[in-house]
């Protein structure tokens, strides 16, 4: 599995390929552009500034929902990371 890029760097490689920023196609910019068109096929992580983007896969969503639910609520004992999953995304992980 490939590591995250930083959105930063996501919008400068898009710039040097195509020739100009994402900005000139898509106003509100590459976030909102992965948010609204390819959220099933890119995850963030992170927020604002600090975001870094990723392939999607059901094992890095997994792991991205762990990371803030945690953030969230706070240690969470791991037999109930399961229920709490379920619960929230109405399926089991897979």
């Amino acid at each position: 599995q490939k590591v995250p890029v930083h959105i930063a760097k996501l919008s400068q490689i898009y710039a040097k390929a195509i020739g100009h920023s994402i900005k000139v196609e898509h106003k509100q910019g590459m976030r909102n552009l992965i948010e609204t068109r390819l959220g099933d096929r890119l995850l963030l992580l992170g927020e604002h500034n600090d975001t870094f983007v990723r392939i999607h896969t059901p094992a890095a969503a997994a792991m991205q929902w762990v990371r803030t639910t945690v953030q969230e609520k706070g240690p969470i004992l791991i037999s109930m990371i399961g229920r709490l999953y379920h619960e929230e995304k109405g399926h089991d992980f897979k």
